[in-house]
């Protein structure tokens, strides 16, 4: 995730996101991790 950031721009961060040139955008890749979006699917499942 962090790779393909660093590969369009390898001085954009998380905390230079406010320092992006006017017409340009920073794309953030950080994936939620397996186990994250397991425990928001089992959530979901006992909602309904």
């Amino acid at each position: 995730a962090r790779f393909l950031l660093a590969k369009l721009n390898p001085s954009a961060t998380y905390n230079s996101a406010q320092d992006v040139a006017p017409g340009s955008d920073v794309i953030f890749t950080d994936d939620v991790s397996l186990q994250v979006f397991f425990e928001h699917l089992q959530r979901l499942a006992v909602q309904s």
